[in-house]
């Protein structure tokens, strides 16, 4: 909030606030590991339209899921070839609208879907998603299994219609089980080359750690490098969370106090409904805090059920008025909120 006064905090409160410079910071960094053609920015963490313009101009591609995002991106004269549609299962309506827009990728996991593909997006790219989850041990319905796609493959029918293949690290860091995912991919990888030489899409998805753990990519990424030599492939990658998370704080007022001799109960004009939940990432901006003396706070939403959203220390000068900032909100938080309560939706703020 270097940029955004006190003053203007407190009258826009609640309020998401995103730093800019961060955005592009964290964009640089995936643009540091991997070619800027390989990053397509994970719409779903959050679509907001201003951050999608910035994350544009720092020449990243998109992963949609919904005609609304495809649309948000449109508005904003984002190149559609640089789009994927991530969601493998989908409307024929959806599936028309995406191509008559200019999608020319889409995900599917199963025949049906691809029969679809083959009628209301003919020329597109077709891009067959994995299932992973049994070695991930992560409950996530999409993909399709090892042996469906090893028997699919080794016949006529459909092996032309294929276009790449996707799965999704989904925020797993343990090397031993990426190994494994590898491993198995490379086995679809070598039965597909044995019948098609074309060049394939190769999408793992997103879910990387928001922490940058330098290892984890570099590990990731001299993987990848070697596959995409190895089976001449076009390498993407969908960061989300990772990207934008770390740049947004969701900044909200204290409303009343209640002081008893353990702790304060502390009531803010957030609340959960703007998708935040419990967290000890707080920060207290207050107008007096002279005090060293520290109480323990639990931070309460206002709704008719009140939720505690976090706990921490802070002066016992806290006041009415003062400030409460939950960093780390960047993601999955304004593009989840909803109208509970008939609330306004909060602010988005921005600051350089």
């Amino acid at each position: 909030m270097d940029n955004i006064s006190r003053e203007e905090a407190i009258l826009k409160t609640p309020a998401y606030c995103f730093n800019i410079n961060m955005i592009m910071k964290n964009c640089e960094y995936y643009k540091s590991i991997f070619d800027t053609e390989s990053i397509y920015y994970a719409m779903k963490a959050n679509s907001d339209s201003k951050i999608i313009k910035i994350i544009s101009e720092q020449n990243l591609g998109f992963e949609a899921s919904s005609i609304g995002e495809l649309e948000i991106l449109m508005n904003q004269g984002v190149d559609m070839k640089r789009v994927i549609f991530g969601l493998p299962i989908k409307s024929e309506e959806m599936i028309s609208k995406a191509y008559l827009m200019k999608c020319n990728k889409f995900v599917f996991d199963n025949i049906d879907e691809l029969q679809k593909l083959k009628q209301f997006a003919p020329k597109s790219k077709k891009i067959l998603r994995i299932f992973i989850s049994d070695i991930l041990e992560r409950c996530i319905h999409y993909g399709m299994n090892f042996e469906s796609i090893i028997k699919l493959l080794n016949t006529d029918k459909y092996i032309y219609d294929i276009d790449g293949f996707s799965f999704h690290v989904t925020m797993n860091n343990n090397f031993d089980d990426l190994d494994k995912v590898l491993d198995r991919v490379e086995l679809i990888l070598k039965t597909f080359r044995r019948r098609s030489r074309k060049k394939l899409i190769f999408d793992i998805g997103g879910g990387y750690p928001t922490r940058r753990q330098e290892d984890y990519f570099n590990n990731l990424a001299k993987k990848l490098f070697s596959l995409k030599n190895k089976y001449n492939l076009e390498i993407i990658v969908e960061p989300g969370r990772s990207i934008i998370n770390s740049a947004g704080k969701y900044v909200s007022k204290i409303l009343l106090i209640k002081k008893f001799d353990t702790h304060y109960d502390i009531f803010i004009d957030g609340v959960e409904s703007h998708g935040i939940f419990f967290s000890k990432n707080i920060d207290l901006i207050q107008s007096d805090n002279n005090s060293s003396k520290k109480i323990i706070c639990r931070i309460i939403s206002t709704t008719c059920n009140p939720v505690t959203l976090g706990l921490k220390k802070f002066p016992m000068t806290i006041s009415v008025g003062d400030l409460i900032v939950f960093n780390n909100c960047g993601a999955y938080t304004n593009s989840m909120s909803n109208n509970f309560h008939a609330y306004e939706k909060p602010k988005i703020l921005f600051e350089e």
